[in-house]
């Protein structure tokens, strides 16, 4: 079953940031994409979101 994308958005993120999700990334047995890495945990925020209650954005970016 082939997956689907509605839309590409460019995001910009801080050096700190960008340098997590490829720390992140590198630590996976099999090295994701980085589209697909920000897909994750975009999803795993989002879903930990769900479940401790709505966080805003000035919290996120702290």
């Amino acid at each position: 079953m082939a997956i689907i994308y509605s839309e590409a958005i460019l995001a910009r993120f801080k050096v700190e940031q960008a340098e997590a999700i490829e720390d992140w990334r590198r630590a996976q047995a099999r090295i994701p994409s980085l589209s697909d890495a920000i897909r994750y945990l975009v999803d795993r925020g989002l879903a930990a979101e769900h479940v401790s209650g709505q966080v805003t954005v000035e919290e996120s970016t702290k």
